[in-house]
């Protein structure tokens, strides 16, 4: 099973990885969800494409899997007792009940895995930003017009904005803005797209991350 390293330094790779990336979404997510979040689920290893040391979402300084966690709590004790209920009047109800609560606890457990295992990318050519399985920007350093970190004055009003934080008890503000030449394309589930001006995210080493990506576009 694949296991996640948190770096000391960020990781480069080559091109195919990138494009590999960009092909993955295409395919994940004109695939049924209940799919996806399954081969994330018994497969983690098979899921992650970069197996090397990279930068992570903000995982370890949340609550986000604690959140899902309780979530799946939460639907499996309301399964028991809404099938119980529903099986004395409707047995095709109550059957049609445990299996969308069966599909939602398998995509929050997808997503748990996928927060885990895809996180924030610096390749060589790009930009990559997952949020679990919700959600994938894709960026070309070229269309990147600068990074700054977090002002809530300066970036608190900002339109068409990739929402970059996890799912928490208490929505924590971000720590890096990313404001793009021009609207890119975001990848939703079921091949739903939607156009991001920015990204708001909170890596788990904001500084880390800002100096690489930095970096990366100094070089453009």
């Amino acid at each position: 099973m694949f296991k996640l390293h948190l770096p000391t330094h960020l990781h480069t790779d080559s091109t195919w990885h990138y494009k590999a990336l960009r092909t993955l979404p295409e395919l994940q997510m004109f695939l049924p969800v209940k799919l996806s979040s399954s081969i994330t689920v018994f497969f983690p290893g098979k899921e992650s494409l970069l197996q090397h040391p990279i930068p992570s979402p903000s995982i370890k300084k949340t609550s986000a899997i604690a959140f899902n966690v309780m979530i799946i709590h939460a639907i499996a004790i309301e399964s028991i007792a809404f099938h119980v209920l529903f099986h004395t009047f409707s047995p095709t109800l109550s059957i049609v009940m445990l299996l969308l609560n069966i599909y939602t606890i398998l995509f929050l457990l997808g997503e748990i895995q996928a927060v885990r295992l895809e996180p924030f990318i610096l390749t060589e050519d790009a930009l990559c930003l997952q949020l679990g399985l919700k959600k994938r920007l894709f960026a070309s350093y070229s269309e990147i017009q600068s990074v700054s970190y977090y002002e809530k004055e300066a970036h608190g009003n900002d339109k068409n904005v990739f929402d970059g934080i996890l799912e928490d008890f208490v929505k924590e503000d971000p720590a890096i803005v990313i404001e793009f030449i021009k609207p890119v394309k975001v990848r939703k589930m079921y091949g739903f797209t939607d156009k991001a001006a920015s990204a708001h995210i909170r890596p788990d080493n904001p500084d880390e991350f800002y100096n690489g990506l930095k970096t990366k576009l100094l070089k453009e």
